[in-house]
């Protein structure tokens, strides 16, 4: 299960990656995308370049693909909607005239769906839960949920709702596992009610099964709302786990409706709406600004649409992601500025472009794109662990640039002997002790030579006055004008004769 899990989140990390052909030459870091012949390759190791399918390092798309959960979610139609009568039927004829009997007190409508009416003219709704009809005729009604507050629908109008509060048109989406969800077309806002899911009535009571807080059951021609969780205790006898539906209808005083309000409510003329949807490319998002109101519309190469009603304006801002550059825009609007503003009058494709930021800015060796996205270094700064060595040259030679070296220096510096160095200082001493040399003199052999006291020694014309020493594996300097051979030996740091 852990493995399921593991590549599942792959699978959704990936979807944030442009895919690209596999090029042997390029860095793989976890989550991207390759492309070999026919098959799609991730990523699961950071700085990778091994040939997929190798399963150390690349999971196979379709395989971890098949894993994942296809959303069952309904998405929300494009519309017009039919207009809306203005003012209630005076002829006193009800839209729920028309509802068909069903059992203990429930009712159908065809259209709408089902309901129980309590003594209060409350309903309760299969998938609104408590609604307060007003201002209902023949074709239409008005209801009062506490989750949408006022709202209005119709026979040729449903699922589309028209939301008093809100002042715009939302659809209402059902869905057997997921409940009841509204789309508000002017927010982009997608609500969940506090709703149970159950068919057309609820099912009759079992003694055998856990009735969870909320549920609904019908009994002896009742039907009872689970105040807790409960198993055996009889909805007829148990009123601390069951309440009788009839009497379970909301307390809080319903806001009023006047004719007034319902007038202005409605509008004039049939609504248009249109899609805006935004694609962007790998290294950066789109920012989506009507109003006051800020969203992110679009993140890497997945697409996002919304829907807004005609003649919407819509500010747009290209924000690159660290290590990338914006480019330009195409599709329904063009040009290089970051952000750009849309009169949305039909439906719309936006892409904005991004590319990889390939300029040094602290000019150490590193291109901003591989400081931010391979090596996590700063390009404000040429050594990011401050530790006196560039950030080009802890990675050329295999060290951590985010991990100061400092304390390492400063221990070697101060215990040179450890690693058999001489200090520079103590080196320059020596050097300088050293009689002037004939620069024209040559050693009386050359290359590898052996002396009885000593053992092998090596040099010749172009290293000379210095010898190699087998004895220590040191190097000796030879000192002219001795009666003796003279040397510098380096391990000991003295000066010995050599008979």
């Amino acid at each position: 299960m852990k493995k399921v899990s593991y590549i599942l989140f792959f699978v959704k990390l990936s979807l944030f990656a442009q895919p690209v052909v596999w090029n042997e030459n390029e860095v793989y870091s976890v989550g991207n995308l390759v492309v070999k012949g026919t098959s799609s390759y991730i990523a699961i190791q950071t700085n990778i370049n091994v040939q997929p399918p190798n399963t150390s390092y690349w999971v196979d798309l379709a395989t971890a693909a098949a894993g994942m959960e296809v959303p069952s979610e309904p998405i929300p139609p494009t519309i017009p909607i039919p207009l809306p009568p203005r003012q209630p039927d005076p002829s006193g004829l009800s839209i729920w005239d028309s509802a068909n009997p069903l059992l203990d007190g429930w009712k159908e409508i065809s259209w709408f769906g089902s309901y129980f009416e309590s003594s209060e003219n409350w309903l309760f709704h299969q998938h609104f839960g408590w609604v307060y009809p007003s201002f209902y005729n023949e074709t239409s009604t008005w209801l009062y949920s506490s989750d949408l507050g006022w709202f209005w629908t119709s026979p040729s109008a449903y699922p589309f709702i028209w939301q008093k509060d809100e002042n715009s048109y939302s659809y209402v989406m059902i869905s057997s596992t997921g409940g009841t969800k509204v789309y508000n077309y002017s927010t982009g806002n997608t609500n969940s009610l506090k709703t149970v899911s159950f068919g057309a009535i609820p099912s009759y009571y079992l003694p055998s099964v856990n009735y969870h807080q909320g549920e609904l059951v019908r009994k002896s021609g009742a039907t009872y709302f689970a105040f807790t969780n409960s198993k055996g205790q009889d909805p007829e006898h148990s009123s601390p786990y069951w309440i009788s539906l009839s009497n379970d209808f909301p307390s809080d005083p319903v806001p009023p409706l006047t004719q007034t309000d319902v007038n202005a409510a409605l509008p004039t003329t049939t609504p248009e709406f249109f899609n805006l949807t935004i694609h962007s490319s790998v290294g950066g998002q789109v920012i989506m600004r009507v109003d006051s109101n800020t969203s992110s519309l679009s993140t890497s190469s997945i697409s996002s649409s919304r829907v807004f009603e005609k003649d919407t304006s819509i500010t747009i801002t290209a924000v690159p992601t660290k290590g990338y550059l914006f480019t330009r825009w195409s599709g329904g609007t063009s040009g290089i500025s970051v952000e750009k503003i849309i009169l949305l009058n039909g439906n719309m494709n936006v892409t904005a472009h991004f590319e990889r930021d390939l300029v040094d800015s602290d000019n150490d060796g590193i291109n901003n794109y591989l400081e931010s996205n391979v090596y996590f270094t700063s390009f404000d700064s040429n050594d990011t662990d401050s530790d006196g060595f560039s950030d080009s040259f802890e990675v050329e030679v295999g060290t951590n640039p985010l991990v100061s070296d400092s304390q390492l220096v400063d221990y070697i510096s101060k215990n040179p002997t450890e690693f058999s160095l001489v200090e520079k200082t103590k080196y320059d001493q020596a050097m300088n002790a050293y009689p002037a040399q004939d620069t024209h003199s040559t050693p009386y052999t050359s290359e590898w030579f052996y002396l009885p006291n000593r053992g092998w020694m090596w040099t010749n014309n172009s290293t000379f006055p210095y010898f190699f020493d087998q004895n220590t594996s040191d190097w000796l300097h030879f000192e002219n004008g001795n009666t003796k051979p003279t040397f510098y030996e380096y391990k000991t740091k003295q000066w010995i004769q050599i008979e």
